[in-house]
Parts: structure tokens; sequence; C-alpha cells
């Protein structure tokens, strides 16, 4: 009972914090670019990730061990993290243009 207690709240930690770094990117976009549409396509790249990964990261928590699953989404989430990370410091003030391309790849 204790695991599953610490599961349920690393998964709700991990909720919450993909949650609100994917509102503040949201917020962030609208105040750089001041584009109503680049915000709605954040929005809308998020909810179609989200409701098509289910499935794919769903079936493999299921087929391996949840532990080494759940280290291994820790690690790629970090990675990613880094990447837009190294994208929006190298780009400088280059996401004032709803227009960049480096912006979308940020999203």
């Amino acid at each position: 009972m204790k695991t599953f207690y610490a599961v349920l709240a690393n998964s709700l930690a991990a909720s919450l914090a993909n949650t609100f770094i994917w509102f503040a990117a949201t917020f962030w976009a609208y105040l750089e670019t001041k584009s109503v549409i680049a915000t709605s396509v954040m929005a809308g790249v998020y909810t179609v990730t989200v409701a098509f990964s289910g499935f794919f990261l769903g079936s493999l928590v299921d087929r391996y061990h949840k532990k080494t699953a759940m280290l291994l989404s820790s690690a790629l989430s970090l990675l990613f993290y880094v990447v837009a990370l190294a994208i929006y410091t190298s780009s400088g003030s280059g996401f004032t243009d709803a227009t960049n391309p480096l912006l979308w790849v940020f999203i």
C-alpha cells in the first residue's frame, strides 16, 4: 500500500508539473508573439499529443517493468526540457515573430 501511494504522488506531481509548464509556455508564447493563433496551435498540439501518446505509453508501461518505464519516461522528459532550453537560449529574441520556424520547433 505504501508503494501505491508513492507512485500515486509521483504521478500527481508529474501531471501537475507538465500541466503548469504547458500553461506557462502557452501564456508566454502569447506574450511574446501577441498571436492568438500561435497559442491555439500550441494548445492543440499539447492536447493531441497527450491524447494519442496515452495509448502508446500506456502499452509500454503494461508490457515492461513499471519502474523501468517510469525512469525512462523521466529521463526522456528531462532530455526534451534540456533541448527546449538549448533552443530557447540560442534564439535570443527570435520568438517575438509567430512565423519564426525556431518557435515552432520549440513548441
